[in-house]
């Protein structure tokens, strides 16, 4: 669970730069590894031209506007309205999937903290003692996955599993559950984290 906390995704790889992207437009690369943020307008546009095998000059005639418009755009010297980058890429014979997808909120920390009483002797039946509500939920912040950050003190007595561990928590609260090990954090992930715990 601690690996799941401290997990992040980092985008490698070679990048263009504008000026290469002028000089040679077709070099872009229209792949994207899985796990990354939503590609900008640039990155779409250009996909979706390369895609079709045009050239900025003839999506531009089919769009009605002029090539060096196209090239600031796949640049990302400029950034086309939502009504325009639509247009431009249904020239290129493609089409945006516009959706809206809701944010997943956790609880707020009064309503995990309301199970406490039960939480903490079932934890500690298991070996994790002492457990503190850590992250957005301790903060009052919302998160996109909206899991409940717990963080406890395993006892080196019992053979503790937290994965396990965490799907019996979540069962009786309701909500995705992260147990973080204290023992596991270094003195500055432990500090940071205690900074907003709220005892459960």
């Amino acid at each position: 669970m601690l690996e799941d906390l401290l997990a992040m995704s980092e985008y490698y790889g070679s990048l263009a730069s504008k000026s290469a992207i002028r000089d040679n437009p077709e070099s872009a690369s229209s792949s994207r590894p899985v796990g990354l943020p939503e590609p900008t307008a640039a990155e779409i546009l250009r996909r979706a031209r390369v895609a079709s095998g045009l050239t900025q000059a003839e999506v531009a005639r089919h769009a009605g506007v002029a090539r060096s418009m196209i090239s600031q755009y796949e640049c990302g010297d400029r950034e086309p309205s939502v009504a325009t980058l639509h247009r431009l890429v249904s020239a290129t014979g493609h089409s945006l999937d516009w959706r809206l997808t809701p944010i997943r909120r956790p609880p707020a920390c009064a309503e995990v903290a309301a199970h406490g009483w039960m939480l903490r002797g079932e934890l500690a039946a298991q070996g994790a003692r002492r457990p503190k509500i850590v992250g957005s939920v301790a903060r009052g912040e919302a998160v996109t996955d909206g899991a409940v950050e717990l963080l406890v003190e395993v006892d080196a007595r019992f053979d503790v599993d937290l994965g396990r561990l965490a799907l019996l928590v979540e069962r009786a609260i309701g909500h995705p559950v992260r147990l973080i090990d204290a023992g596991a954090l270094d003195a500055a992930e432990l500090v940071a984290l205690l900074a907003d715990a709220v005892p459960l």
